[in-house]
């Protein structure tokens, strides 16, 4: 495998982090669990396809996205306060 075909690799995958973002922001609106999913369905995809490196790379790409971010302070507000609060 060429240094060229690993990074068209990465940059499909991350992507297919943007396509799944925007279609569940403006395609079809849904909430930050059906996005994190979905991104889960991706990074599995990549994995069986291409390997461990490009889901990784899909993998944190999709978690640094606002919907992730969302999520987490949706789902554990108090966790989130009494975890970074010292």
């Amino acid at each position: 495998m060429t240094l060229l075909s690993r990074a068209i690799r990465f940059v499909v995958s991350l992507a297919g982090v943007a396509l799944v973002t925007w279609a569940g922001s403006s395609l079809i609106p849904v909430n930050a669990t059906t996005i994190g999913f979905a991104y889960l369905l991706l990074v599995l995809v990549i994995a069986t396809i291409w390997g461990f490196l490009e889901a990784l790379a899909a993998s944190i790409g999709g978690g640094n996205t606002r919907y992730c971010r969302a999520g987490f302070e949706d789902a554990m507000p108090t966790l989130r306060r009494d975890f970074f609060v010292m």
